[in-house]
């Protein structure tokens, strides 16, 4: 991906990202935690953890187009990097305790959601730019 293209996604997908973060921390909340109350420091916590797993898309930087190899190897090394960034904050902030393994599985499961969610809107996005050139294009030709 050019990393052009990869940074206008990455500005869009950080506003997603932090709107999921900040559900999952609030499912997480509700669930395990109902008597937790998020501080000011939280907040600045979730921008950043969105932040660096902004960032960490540039796993996909590449100055040709990827492959469905490459993609998938890409991917591979994305998810567990995502995981340990959000995990590893989580942990050091005390979001998650990461001696309860079912709270550590919600929270994962929470991660993998939001994960999807932002790869859903960014192909919600692409079809939609993909839907308009294809109908420049038989305009364009088909006149």
């Amino acid at each position: 991906m050019q990393i052009k293209d990869l940074l206008k996604a990455m500005f869009q997908s950080f506003f997603v990202i932090t709107t999921g973060v900040t559900m999952a921390m609030y499912l997480t909340c509700l669930l395990l935690y109902p008597d937790t109350v998020l501080t000011p420091g939280d907040i600045g916590g979730i921008f950043l953890v969105a932040l660096l797993c902004d960032v960490s898309f540039l796993v996909f930087a590449s100055r040709k187009e990827l492959g469905k190899k490459q993609m998938a190897v890409r991917f591979c090394i994305h998810i567990p990097l995502v995981l340990a960034i959000v995990l590893g904050f989580a942990w050091k902030w005390d979001w998650v305790n990461i001696d309860k393994p079912l709270e550590v599985a919600v929270f994962v499961l929470l991660i993998l959601g939001v994960y999807a969610i932002v790869l859903a809107v960014g192909y919600r996005q692409d079809k939609k730019t993909a839907d308009r050139l294809n109908d420049s294009l038989k305009k364009k030709y088909h006149s």
